[in-house]
């Protein structure tokens, strides 16, 4: 689920904020105070489309998003005419995410969990906590769900294709208990 919110600035001034993102860090930021859910949509196409139309100042993205990947959705909101500061929230913490997203001109990167003060620091001081907070929270063991998303990746397989959570989940439950793997059928 995704939101657009505003988040009152020091001086009063509001940050427009959009959101596309899990219900789990939708709840993150509502736990941030002065904070205020003005809509919502539910995929990376939806949220280019609403900034074409409400024009937030700050897009907080997950690079996993329905329909159109984090990465893609950078890319269409970079053609735009007035580009957001864009603030990744990601699961993947491998240090070719953090470069890519880098390169493509992503202000902010935040590795989960989110801690909420921390998010709300990186919206209010934009491009000051970037690289340092991404690196604290950098951890060089793989996750299981990293494996199995830069798998998917050199593989050719984008994360906005029908079937791509079923797969992932049946992955990790033949992680899980090898014994199933013995269960599937052609």
């Amino acid at each position: 689920m995704c939101y657009n919110l505003f988040i009152l600035g020091r001086d009063g001034m509001k940050y427009r904020i959009g959101l596309v993102c899990s219900a789990e860090l939708a709840d993150t930021i509502l736990r941030c105070p002065d904070c205020e859910i003005v809509f919502n949509v539910e995929s990376g196409v939806d949220a280019v489309s609403m900034q074409e139309r409400m024009r937030a100042d700050i897009i907080i993205t997950e690079l996993l998003t329905p329909k159109l990947d984090g990465y893609l959705l950078i890319e269409q909101l970079k053609a735009m005419q007035n580009f957001p500061r864009i603030i990744v929230v990601s699961e993947l913490r491998g240090e070719v995410f953090l470069s890519k997203a880098y390169q493509m001109g992503v202000s902010q990167y935040i590795v989960k969990p989110v801690v909420a003060s921390h998010l709300l620091n990186c919206i209010t001081t934009p491009g000051k906590l970037a690289k340092s907070m991404a690196q604290k929270s950098f951890d060089n063991n793989r996750t299981l769900d990293e494996r199995i998303t830069n798998i998917f990746i050199s593989v050719g397989i984008p994360a906005h294709i029908k079937g791509y959570q079923y797969l992932r989940q049946g992955i990790k439950l033949a992680v899980d208990s090898p014994t199933i793997i013995n269960s599937i059928t052609k």
